[in-house]
């Protein structure tokens, strides 16, 4: 029997390095909702894409402040 204390670590790390990529997302496409982040997309999908108001008084500062967090994140798991 080998040490699994590493293992779960790893384990335990990868998930919440999913979990900061899935916020990353889920800030960028629900509450920013701004035509800048979808540079690399196809352009027949940029025309597509309709501007949007805000869904709620804050969103996109709750969407920054998602997406700065879920960034931050990243290097944390990789130290």
């Amino acid at each position: 029997m080998g040490d699994y204390g590493s293992m779960k670590v790893t384990l335990i790390l990868s998930f919440i390095m999913m979990a900061a990529l899935f916020f990353m997302i889920l800030a960028v496409v629900a509450f920013i909702q701004s035509k800048k982040f979808l540079g690399s997309a196809p352009k027949d999908i940029q025309e597509a894409i309709l501007e949007h108001e805000e869904r709620f008084f804050g969103a996109r500062i709750l969407g920054w402040l998602i997406l700065v967090i879920s960034v931050l994140v990243f290097p944390c798991v990789f130290t």
